[in-house]
């Protein structure tokens, strides 16, 4: 027979047994979570583009959540906005030129496509697109593609090249073989169509494939994908930067520098904040006792005085008035001094990460010499002009889908140098015979930075002719083959000389002249010798 004391002892060791299984099942679960910690960490290290994500092919979700943070610093930050617009200058500062097609043709000259995308406004809002999102989308639309646009002759309007947002691009086909080979973009966006008349506005979202301008139509030419249409009469070109192998997708510039750059602006924010605090404290005072430290507190304390004329407080050049023993100095600056330049490596990744000087990132010409400076220059210019051709490989598979394709791209010169320099560059390569007038013309306007529109001079323009250029060229080389002897002291029937005591050698003639402190004429020390009276 079970006693009551042994069911109570069972039970007890039923419940210390259950006790022991649940916390057996926390240890578990708590070491599972400590090596979740683990990989986060590991993750944080070596896996900056997150723990799901896969290094061979970055995620278009992911750029589009970067976007959101590299658009906001551009707007706010001024680090950020400073380095871009110093690449927008490097980059686009000096234009670009299309060669091979009027520049009055409507394709430039339309309204939509030169506010959007063939006008200094537009290159930098393309090159701010590039820092934010590593990519941009443009849909062209062949003349009579989707709705006409008729112009005043009653003609077909010109193709329409508009910008898509990297939000409205949702999907992707691309190639079985090679999954970088995009065919096909989808994109949905809203469309919303108001009442002018009743001021109601009614909204819908469209949706549609549209192929890539180098689709290759061998690969077939589908109606619709995933019960979406395909649009045929236009294309989206697309266009990456910092783009790695097996993406589909490129990086934005600000991506490599988010970090530091919230690390510089803490940096800042602290400093500032201690020299907020520093800033509290101007005076010490020493009192040798606790009496004579409680009084100059009190008269520390005190509210100031007033003039007696105006009744303005006096807080410049009152007295202090302490007892024996009691001494009042100020605060050296080297006690609460902060020093911002400490914080200067920081930057330097962000301008490193922008391929920027970062003299011309900070706007601080002390913070580096000039060697240094110009040590900068090379790498920089060089990383600019990678950028600009890949500008130029997009215009030209951009003319080339318009059927354009012998349009040439040229760029301005980046570093414009000095304008001497310049000048004599052109000089001598107008001697090399190889350049044209307007040639030469254009590279003098584009070193002396001339805005003029007037054409080449002629020559009664210039007030020369034909015939003096010829013989004022005669004259000149005739001189340069048969140049005049020269004027020697002590010569026949020259200057200087005296009669009787000429000579045939214009050598000797120099070391017999006197010198008069000129030693090209002398030979030897004590040649000409000054008497008193005489010379001196």
């Amino acid at each position: 027979m079970t006693t009551l004391a042994e069911v109570k002892q069972s039970a007890e060791i039923a419940r210390l047994r259950g006790e022991k299984d649940a916390l057996q099942h926390s240890f578990e679960t708590l070491q599972e979570s400590m090596a979740d910690v683990v990989l986060a960490l590991d993750d944080i290290g070596w896996r900056p583009l997150g723990a799901n994500e896969d290094a061979t092919e970055i995620k278009l979700d992911t750029i589009k959540n970067v976007a959101q943070t590299t658009r906001g610093l551009v707007a706010i930050n001024p680090l950020i906005k400073r380095g871009l617009a110093v690449r927008t200058t490097f980059i686009w500062g000096a234009g670009v030129k299309f060669i091979g097609i009027d520049e009055k043709d409507p394709l430039l000259t339309d309204s939509n496509n030169k506010k959007f995308h063939f006008s200094p406004q537009a290159y930098a809002e393309l090159e701010a697109c590039m820092a934010t999102d590593g990519q941009v989308f443009t849909l062209i639309t062949k003349p009579g593609g989707g709705r006409r646009r008729l112009t005043t002759d009653g003609k077909a309007s010109v193709a329409k090249i508009t910008r898509v947002p990297m939000g409205e691009i949702v999907a992707t086909v691309s190639n079985p073989y090679n999954k970088e080979d995009v065919w096909f973009f989808k994109r949905s966006f809203e469309v919303t169509e108001e009442n002018y008349k009743t001021g109601e506005a009614t909204s819908k979202n469209v949706e549609a494939w549209y192929p890539a301008t180098d689709y290759d139509m061998a690969n077939g030419k589908p109606f619709s994908i995933q019960n979406k249409p395909v649009v045929w009469n236009s294309a989206i070109l697309h266009n990456t930067a910092n783009k790695q192998v097996g993406w589909k997708w490129g990086a934005p510039d600000l991506m490599s520098v988010i970090f530091w750059t919230k690390a510089y602006k803490e940096f800042l924010e602290n400093s500032a904040s201690l020299v907020k605090a520093y800033s509290r404290f101007a005076f010490k005072i020493t009192a040798p006792t606790k009496n004579a430290v409680q009084g100059a507190s009190a008269k520390v304390a005190a509210q100031p005085t007033r003039d007696p004329f105006t009744g303005e407080v006096s807080n410049v050049g009152g007295t202090a008035v302490m007892g024996m023993g009691t001494t009042m100095s100020t605060i050296g600056r080297t006690g609460g001094s902060v020093d911002f330049n400490a914080g200067l490596p920081l930057a330097s990744m962000v301008a490193a990460g922008l391929e920027i000087p970062l003299t011309a990132l900070t706007s601080d010409s002390g913070s580096s010499n000039r060697s240094a400076a110009e040590t900068l220059e090379q790498p920089t210019l060089k990383a600019m002009k990678a950028r600009q051709q890949l500008w130029t490989g997009y215009f030209e598979r951009l003319f080339a889908y318009l059927g354009k394709e012998d349009v040439k791209i040229v760029w301005g010169k980046i570093e414009q140098g000095d304008v001497l320099r310049n000048l004599q560059a052109v000089a001598a390569a107008v001697s090399l015979n190889v350049l044209h007038a307007e040639e030469i013309r254009e590279f003098v306007e584009a070193a002396l930075e001339l805005q003029s529109d007037k054409g080449l001079p002629t020559e009664e323009q210039l007030g020369l002719s034909h015939e003096s250029n010829t013989e004022m060229g005669k004259a000149a080389l005739k001189t340069a083959q048969n140049p005049p002897a020269p004027v020697v002291a002590g010569a026949p029937g020259k200057p200087g000389s005296k009669p009787g005591k000429s000579t045939n050698s214009p050598k000797k003639a120099q070391s017999n002249a006197p010198s008069y402190g000129d030693n090209s004429n002398r030979k030897a020390v004590g040649q000409h010798k000054y008497s008193q009276g005489k010379n001196g």
